[in-house]
């Protein structure tokens, strides 16, 4: 288990989640250049639902307000519901976790390490942080350039109506869940691993989580769905930087008691977006109109010389069921290709 140093106390981050669930911590709860004590991430600011929000605001297009939250995003029969936290903290190395409301089981997430004008901040984690499904971690750095940046990380949430349109409890939708997680081995500089669900399980989201220890840093490059699985792969830069590389996949099986029909996750992937010049900055939008996202992930590839590095897997602002994903090169020119890559949720349609 992970936990936060304080200059007085130990502090359980899960514990922590439990009872700091909705609300903020300020900044007196922030730990500044700590380091995890498993060591994860060494030199990060930690925050714990710092900031923590709904995306997509009630004055933003395409949103409904449900139970009194706006924001809430719905399949065509109205009984599958998303909704969407985005918690927030800033430095040259940030540590996000973010946690969805008592009632939702968090089915996937994503993550935006906003650099501004600066030199650039790369993702180096984006996945479940922990095997009730509560909470969505992030994870970034600057590599090489001092890039001071604010981290997002998205966590997605779920519940699901009965025939009655009454909510199904968080603890039935939670006992047909499952969580798991696969890590390579031996450290390497160009680490990759794939996880699995067992069969009747369908993918609802997934991330990967790369382990460079006191190394300058590992870069993530690909978490998305594959295979009826999760796939993740990261890459140091420049500097030698050794790592293991953890995916995890989140899956949902069917039949949900009380719930009527059958619930589908979609996984889904865009036709590429080439980055022909070298040094530019890959966007990808994609809309899905069939169903609300469930989890966001990417692909980024270089010139088969030098690399991109993931920086964005997020959901678009300006509301509807669309993802936006970024990558860029870092240091070395290159050239690439972006793919986006995401998971929705819906009834299945008779």
């Amino acid at each position: 288990m992970r936990n936060v140093k304080t200059g007085l106390i130990g502090v359980s981050i899960l514990g922590l989640l439990g009872c700091m669930e909705n609300q903020p911590l300020n900044e007196s709860n922030l730990t500044k250049n700590s380091s995890i004590v498993d060591g994860e991430i060494k030199g990060a600011n930690v925050y714990v639902n710092t900031n923590r929000t709904v995306v997509n605001p009630e004055n933003l297009p395409g949103l409904t307000k449900v139970s009194g939250i706006w924001g809430t995003k719905t399949d065509w029969s109205g009984k599958v519901e998303i909704v969407t936290w985005d918690c927030s903290g800033s430095g040259n190395h940030a540590d996000v976790s973010c946690s969805v409301d008592n009632s939702y089981v968090l089915v996937g997430g994503g993550a935006w390490a906003d650099y501004g004008t600066g030199p650039g901040a790369l993702l180096t984690s984006s996945y479940p942080a922990d095997a009730n499904l509560t909470t969505w971690r992030a994870t970034s750095k600057d590599h090489i350039r001092t890039s001071y940046h604010t981290l997002h990380s998205y966590a997605v949430g779920m519940r699901l109506k009965d025939g009655s349109n009454n909510y199904i409890s968080r603890s039935v939708v939670f006992s047909q869940m499952k969580v798991v997680s696969q890590s390579s081995s031996p450290a390497t500089s160009w680490p990759e691993a794939q996880a699995y669900l067992p069969s009747g399980y369908q993918v609802t989201g997934g991330g990967g989580y790369v382990n460079y220890g006191t190394g300058s840093g590992n870069l993530l490059m690909k978490s998305a769905w594959y295979n009826g699985g999760w796939k993740t792969t990261s890459h140091d830069l420049i500097n030698y930087s050794p790592a293991t590389i953890t995916a995890y996949v989140i899956g949902i099986q069917n039949p949900i008691p009380g719930f009527v029909g059958i619930l589908v996750a979609n996984p889904n992937a865009t036709n590429n977006s080439t980055i022909t010049n070298a040094g530019q900055i890959g966007t990808t939008y994609f809309d899905y109109s069939d169903g609300p996202i469930s989890c966001y992930g990417a692909e980024s590839l270089g010139d088969g010389t030098n690399f991109r590095f993931l920086y964005k897997m997020a959901p678009y602002l300006g509301g509807g069921h669309t993802e936006v994903v970024n990558d860029k090169d870092h240091v070395r020119a290159s050239s690439g290709v972006l793919f986006a890559d995401f998971i929705t949720m819906e009834t299945r349609r008779y």
